[in-house]
């Protein structure tokens, strides 16, 4: 979706893909929660790489576009606190993504942008990242909003920029929604952070070639 051309044959994103049939069939308070950054991660290529060419996550720099386009539409949080481009620090770290891994190469050198540190006390955290794993994190900025939420691997890169916006943050490693968790922790905001792959679903086994967008 963000580097089609760097594809064997520059293919074009479908116009009807499952992520926006479902935006088109659901009312506009639904439409208005969700923040789709695709033009931001297209856009923000001009200036630095948005996604890794070896890992199937974003760049640091990616997070910072996508963290930017979800921050404009939290009212719940102080709009002067949002972190402008030039206060990211620039280096180049080595990585080895996991899809270099999973092909057996080497990793490669990539452009890194750091947020200002934050100071942030680990309430819980797993050893690695795991499915339905809990992290909880608190800041010393006790006024601020507290956050749930549900993520994908993603989301550790994305983590860095909300911590300067919210008292706790609790991370759940899970594409569901836990109802009893957000009762229990009485937040401000809860987001929901997912891949557009993963709304595409895998196809039934056996499958018989049926359309499955017309079920």
């Amino acid at each position: 979706a963000i580097y089609p051309d760097k594809l064997p044959g520059a293919p074009k994103l479908a116009e009807d893909r499952p992520l926006l049939r479902i935006r088109a069939s659901v009312g506009q308070q639904v439409r208005d929660a969700v923040i789709y950054p695709l033009d931001a991660l297209r856009s923000g290529r001009a200036k630095h790489e948005t996604s890794m060419p070896h890992d199937v996550h974003f760049t640091r720099y990616g997070a910072f576009l996508c963290y930017r386009e979800l921050m404009r539409t939290l009212p719940q949080c102080a709009q002067e606190h949002i972190l402008e481009e030039e206060e990211l620090v620039r280096r180049e770290i080595f990585v080895a993504g996991d899809v270099a891994h999973a092909f057996g190469l080497q990793g490669r050198k990539v452009e890194w942008h750091k947020p200002p540190n934050v100071q942030v006390h680990t309430v819980l955290k797993g050893v690695s990242f795991k499915t339905n794993q809990v992290d909880v994190f608190e800041t010393d900025k006790v006024t601020l909003p507290r956050l749930v939420l549900f993520r994908t691997s993603n989301s550790t890169h994305l983590l860095p920029f909300l911590f300067r916006h919210f008292s706790r943050v609790t991370g759940v490693a899970s594409t569901r929604v836990f109802y009893d968790l957000c009762e229990s922790e009485h937040p401000d905001v809860v987001l929901a952070e997912m891949p557009e792959r993963y709304f595409a679903g895998r196809a039934p086994v056996p499958f018989d070639g049926q359309d499955l967008t017309t079920l």
